[in-house]
């Protein structure tokens, strides 16, 4: 209707000129702008209708028990978007990151975008598996109860045993998770028995390309050291705010900031954490991993569990993250508040056949480390280098088999296990 008015107005003033001639060209003249008007007016109506009929629908199948509008909230759809394959496989990791389907497929056609879904069943069960270098293993089970009510909400309880005893839950509603935590390990040097709780709820916002959860937590620390079984005991308010910005599959930066406010006699304290990895791989699928790491304390006497174990496979390869496991010239210069690591690894594809379709290269690294106790001056300078061996399966389940070695030429073996 707005726009045939407009084409009756400008009719309107044309006739208005019009008029001021013969009458012969006037009609004629009339006749003619007419059907001119008129059939633009039909062309933009077609034009308009072509293009609705054209817009794309959503299908959904397999959701028994979920809501429709929660898996709609979770995608980048769009009527009128063309979308390319990394859209979709985007699509299908959002979903897959509520933790409430078994698989997602999602098919793109002319006139459709179809989700064909496999829900988990209300209850399931799954191995916890932990290792903490320098600190041991510990397994046990985890019972799920997935998706209450269909709409996305699951809640999780897990123990473990072994060298890091562990027991707690999880709820999650795809906003807010609510943890409670309590763990109990030896330290890495062994010179007290950690036994910790975290009570913390975290609320997450998810966009297309970063993600920030924003934790307030309730912790508690029990130390008991083995000098004359000393007992310290923490306790702290602590906020912390989480943010992983995606550039790319290959490109990531994260940054966490928390603040800790203790509720007894200790001093405050902040610690700050930046990740940036790239990663870059080519057509003969060889791949280059750039990984850097800045973790800044800003009190030096903040408590021990805060140490920072410079050698292992978190952070300089070639060396036992207990110092006294160390060559001696070593063992004074492992332990710090604060750190800036930088390591590059070089990946080639092998061949080696396994039973199962597994895949293998043989990779190089270079690990390099600047630290010290105060965060204004990191002059203690660690590096390590080695060769390995790296199986997955896909780049989501991985295992580095890697032999590291030291400025004194002493070997480290380091067994890496990497599961998003």
């Amino acid at each position: 209707m707005f726009l045939k008015h407009q084409w009756l107005e400008v009719e309107n003033n044309v006739l208005t000129y019009v008029n001021k001639k013969p009458s012969f060209l006037r009609r004629l003249f009339f006749y003619m702008l007419k059907n001119i008007f008129n059939l633009i007016f039909f062309l933009s109506y077609f034009s308009l209708l072509i293009n609705s009929e054209v817009k794309k629908t959503i299908q959904i199948n397999g959701n028994k028990k979920t809501s429709k509008q929660i898996i709609i909230d979770k995608i980048n759809y769009s009527s009128q978007q063309n979308f390319s394959s990394d859209k979709i496989n985007e699509d299908k990791n959002n979903l897959m990151q509520m933790e409430i389907f078994e698989s997602v497929e999602i098919i793109n056609n002319e006139n459709k975008y179809i989700i064909n879904v496999k829900e988990k069943k209300l209850i399931s069960y799954a191995p916890l598996i932990r290792k903490e270098e320098g600190v041991g293993w510990s397994v046990g089970p985890i019972i799920n109860i997935n998706n209450i009510n269909g709409v996305g909400k699951n809640l999780y309880f897990f123990s473990s045993m072994g060298a890091l005893k562990s027991t707690g839950f999880k709820y999650f509603n795809q906003k807010i998770l609510l943890e409670y935590i309590y763990n109990s390990y030896n330290s890495i040097e062994s010179d007290y028995k950690m036994n910790k709780n975290n009570l913390f709820i975290s609320y997450m916002i998810s966009k297309r390309k970063y993600s920030v959860n924003i934790t307030p937590q309730l912790n508690t620390y029990n130390l008991t050291y083995d000098v004359n079984n000393e007992v310290k005991k923490y306790q702290y308010f602590s906020l912390m705010y989480d943010y992983i910005y995606t550039i790319n599959k290959k490109n990531q930066y994260q940054i966490i900031l928390k603040h800790n406010i203790s509720l007894n006699a200790y001093d405050d304290y902040s610690t700050l954490l930046i990740n940036y990895k790239h990663i870059i791989k080519n057509q003969s699928t060889n791949k280059i991993s750039y990984k850097t790491k800045l973790i800044l304390n800003s009190n030096i006497e903040s408590p021990d569990f805060e140490n920072l174990y410079i050698g292992g496979e978190n952070f300089v390869r070639g060396y036992n993250p207990n110092p006294m496991e160390n060559f001696t010239a070593y063992q004074n210069n492992l332990v710090f508040k604060n750190t800036f690591l930088q390591s590059i690894q070089f990946e080639i594809p092998i061949k080696i056949k396994f039973k199962q379709s597994l895949n293998t290269n043989l990779l190089f690294f270079y690990d390099y480390a600047t630290s010290g106790n105060n965060y204004k001056s990191l002059n203690y300078k660690l590096k390590g280098y080695g060769v390995g061996l790296s199986i997955f399966k896909s780049e989501e389940i991985k295992f580095d088999l890697c032999l590291g070695i030291n400025t004194r030429g002493y070997k480290t073996f380091h067994f890496i296990r990497n599961i998003n």
